[in-house]
């Protein structure tokens, strides 16, 4: 289904509320083994949840939900925000901007009040962000609040989770990790941004402790 990214009153559609499922927790396995310099998707995954992640989009939909006023059951109309990525973006398109480029056509919506795909938007994206030469003279993302390199390998993250975790601390050690703990492991190993750093790393420890 093709999202509409007109609202009404408000709101988006309410029959579009549940695209891309997003009551079921997004699961990071298998990433793609892409390097972000050979223009490959930010995210090789659709993204749709009631949590914010990196550069998402926000949905308001209006949903009707029943309570209990006194001996009655009254039906109530509230807000519902469901946040998706643009399965289209790319890293390119980021850098594109920052070199004065365009924005990517499915962007210039400019007339379209609080609509999550307009070029405000995608500036605000690519403001999150600058490039800059790295110690070898290379010109590289970098994100503007940590001062990181952004990921050039989007598989570095659960690389260090499966793998160098498990090869460097011992099964107790690694229970006892939070998952801040464990994102903050992935930063000292790989000395990256990482997209969706903090829900990748939590969706690790669900997954070790099967909640």
């Amino acid at each position: 289904m093709s999202l509409s990214n007109t609202l009404r009153y408000g709101f988006h559609p309410s029959s579009q509320i549940h695209v891309g499922n997003p009551h079921i927790t997004r699961i990071y396995d298998h990433p793609h083994p892409g390097n972000f310099l050979t223009d490959n998707m930010i995210d090789d995954k659709p993204y749709a949840s009631y949590e914010r992640a990196d550069l998402s989009l926000e949905y308001m939909y209006e949903q009707e939900t029943k309570y209990m006023l006194g001996s009655e059951i009254v039906s109530l109309p509230i807000p519902v925000r469901v946040y998706r990525r643009d399965p289209q973006l790319r890293w390119s398109e980021i850098r594109n901007v920052l070199t004065g480029g365009s924005i990517p056509q499915r962007y210039m919506f400019t007339d379209v009040d609080h609509a999550p795909v307009n070029s405000a938007t995608f500036y605000k994206f690519a403001n999150r962000f600058y490039l800059a030469n790295d110690s070898s003279g290379s010109l590289v993302l970098y994100e503007k609040g940590t001062k990181l390199p952004v990921e050039r390998q989007h598989s570095d993250f659960e690389w260090v989770l499966e793998l160098m975790i498990p090869n460097n601390f011992t099964e107790g050690e690694i229970l006892a990790f939070s998952a801040q703990d464990f994102a903050n492991v992935v930063l000292e190993h790989t000395g990256s941004w990482h997209l969706d750093r903090f829900h990748r790393a939590m969706n690790h420890w669900r997954f070790l402790h099967r909640v």
